[in-house]
């Protein structure tokens, strides 16, 4: 029905590309790592102000 549209089981009916898999892997990593280091690139900025 509609209602499982959105579930498919078994292999992908669109395996992903290297370069796909780079990118979402790229994106993940950013988004996971830099805001930590974007803080630690700023932290005297953090301790002047005290």
């Amino acid at each position: 029905g509609a209602a499982r549209r959105g579930i498919v089981s078994g292999p992908p009916q669109h395996p992903l590309r290297p370069a796909e898999s780079v990118v979402g892997f790229v994106a993940m990593l950013v988004s996971c790592l830099g805001p930590a280091a974007w803080v630690l690139a700023h932290l005297d900025n953090y301790k002047k102000r005290e």
